[in-house]
């Protein structure tokens, strides 16, 4: 209906099946089918999960069979939530009107909850919806926790995180806004050695805070948002160590560090 010839959708994200589901949609003559069906046995296993093509099997017949109850029921649970989490002190609840400026539209089943105002960052809400109420979220940021609602999810689901959003409301109150010390703009990294040749060259593990000045022979990325900011064969930079360090502080998490926080370089 977009107008796209061929996307993926991710099921698990958004259907009643189970993680690493997912449909490959087809729709126009521009797209050479049986050059797919070559690339996919190519990289397609034999001996594909039975499992996961029955749940998605069964999240197709679901949708086609109820989807529109589903659907219904789903929004007016998710408008419940909305209109009485507004109302929270210190929680900001993402509307619509905040992304009419960047021409987008409100994924209505995307739950962003900005608890900056409230003094903690979202890594810190996260941790006390999963512990004290049980509620696990998508993601969450140094601002943000977002959750992705699902027609699998429940009216006593939203209860439970509308209790716990809450009481986080409530315990954080008095609690002076968050600076966000996270946002940076970077210049791109110099780029050393070309990727094809630091495949073949022997890396050694150093300490982060001693790399400054070698060359990453590994993708370093903080998740969120999950976008590298070392990728192999560039140039480790002081900037980039002092960042990846204030992440971790914040509470998230950086891909290609080991436990001793240690990256691999070029030897």
């Amino acid at each position: 209906e977009s107008g796209a010839d061929i996307c993926v959708q991710s099921a698990h994200k958004t259907l009643p099946a189970l993680t690493q589901g997912a449909y490959l949609h087809v729709k126009s003559d521009k797209v050479d089918t049986g050059r797919l069906e070559f690339n996919l046995r190519l990289l397609q296993t034999s001996s594909p999960s039975y499992i996961l093509m029955v749940f998605l099997d069964l999240a197709r017949a679901i949708m086609e069979e109820n989807g529109s109850e589903l659907l219904d029921n789903l929004l007016a649970n998710i408008d419940e939530f909305r209109n009485s989490a507004k109302r929270l002190q210190g929680l900001i609840v993402l509307a619509g009107d905040c992304l009419e400026k960047y021409n987008c539209r409100l994924d209505n089943t995307r739950l962003v909850l900005n608890v900056r105002n409230m003094g903690i960052t979202g890594f810190e809400a996260d941790r006390i919806l999963r512990a004290d109420y049980n509620v696990q979220v998508e993601m969450a940021d140094f601002q943000n926790v977002v959750g992705i609602a699902t027609v699998a999810d429940r009216k006593e689901d939203f209860d439970a995180l509308y209790r716990g959003v809450s009481e986080i409301s409530r315990r954080f109150m008095d609690m002076s806004p968050l600076v966000d010390i996270l946002y940076r703009d970077f210049d791109v990294p110099e780029f050393v050695i070309e990727l094809r040749d630091v495949m073949s060259l022997k890396g050694i593990k150093v300490e982060l805070k001693k790399a400054a000045g070698r060359v990453s022979k590994q993708i370093v990325a903080p998740y969120p948002p999950g976008i590298p900011l070392i990728c192999p064969g560039e140039l480790i930079r002081e900037d980039m160590i002092e960042y990846i360090y204030r992440v971790i502080d914040a509470g998230g998490v950086v891909n290609g560090l080991d436990g001793d926080m240690r990256v691999e370089v070029i030897q």
